[in-house]
């Protein structure tokens, strides 16, 4: 009976470790998901500026006389 009992316990014990490494790992995930989509967010206002940018440039150019590659638009 005791043999039972001990092994009930360690398992209820396992368990509870178990969920709280599982609760952990969550936590750590969703950091570093949020890291990841503030790096995103970062390097897509970066390329929406080039763009424009080189829309701006391009337009000059075009003011000017110069002729452009717009195969891209």
């Amino acid at each position: 009976m005791s043999i039972e009992i001990t092994i009930a316990i360690a398992g209820i014990i396992g368990l509870l470790v178990g969920l709280q490494i599982n609760k952990t790992g969550i936590k750590e995930r969703d950091a570093r998901i949020s890291e990841l989509e503030k790096e995103l967010t970062v390097k897509q206002n970066v390329a929406d500026s080039l763009n424009a940018t080189v829309q701006r440039l391009r337009k000059k150019l075009k003011k000017k006389g110069y002729e452009t590659d717009d195969s891209d638009n």
